[in-house]
């Protein structure tokens, strides 16, 4: 081989090596690409889905044991888990032994001290707590039939305090709040307002008698409280009408 053609063959393979280079370059830039893409969208996908609706009759969240621990569906009865059989509608979050502890929908019965009881009128839609024996200790809800909107915690002997407010009235009230003897049973305090204007406290001694002030909103105001053990009323205090 003369000079001129080892130069040419030396001009040749650089142009080559050169050549080979930039196709490795951008071969290693492929995959490189290839793999940056994987990593940030193709793996994460597994993990991360994004819907824009979900459409099904019926949701269950299990733990890692198995065990259904939040039911979403319209028709809520016996389950592998749930150890009541009753029917409701919404969501149910369970415990770990299958006890009801929140109902967030439609709750037509009530656990009472282990006995699972219609309710006296059409069950409300709201939110309903549980203890950890599937007793029901409070809610808030809405009662259709009465046009009623109720707030109640539960004691041990029923309900420790009510709070309604009918839509219009409900036996003269418009709105109110009784306080019963959360061991006992039986009322306490009420307090509350009368379609009549009255403002209205009823403090209950049980068996000996109730004490009820009233005041009412006429031009001559009264203040009064009745004696509702010896059958007798008193006037305390009454504005005078000018």
């Amino acid at each position: 081989m003369d000079n001129l053609e080892f130069i040419n063959f030396k001009r040749q393979t650089e142009k080559d090596l050169k050549s080979l280079r930039r196709k490795n370059f951008f071969l290693l830039l492929i995959i490189v690409s290839g793999i940056t893409y994987f990593t940030l969208t193709g793996f994460n996908s597994k993990n991360t889905v994004f819907f824009d609706s979900i459409k099904t009759k019926e949701l269950i969240v299990v733990d890692n044991n198995g065990n259904e621990r939040i039911i979403i569906s319209p028709m809520i009865s016996s389950t592998k888990t749930r150890t009541r059989t009753d029917t409701l509608s919404g969501v149910l979050v369970l415990d770990e032994n299958g006890n009801d502890r929140v109902i967030l929908g439609a709750s037509p019965n009530v656990n009472i001290n282990g006995k699972i009881v219609r309710r006296a009128t059409n069950g409300p839609y709201g939110l309903a707590f549980n203890d950890e024996n599937g007793v029901e200790k409070g809610g808030i809800g809405y009662y259709s039939d009465k046009r009623l909107s109720v707030l109640g915690l539960d004691g041990p002997s029923g309900e420790g305090i009510v709070l309604f407010v009918p839509e219009k009235e409900l036996f003269g009230q418009k709105a109110g709040i009784i306080i019963n003897d959360p061991q006992a049973g039986g009322q306490l305090f009420y307090i509350g307002a009368n379609t009549k204007g009255e403002r209205i406290i009823n403090m209950d001694v049980q068996n000996k008698g109730r004490f009820s002030f009233e005041m009412d909103t006429t031009p001559s105001a009264k203040i009064s409280f009745y004696d509702y053990f010896n059958n007798k009323e008193k006037i305390l205090l009454k504005s005078n009408k000018k």
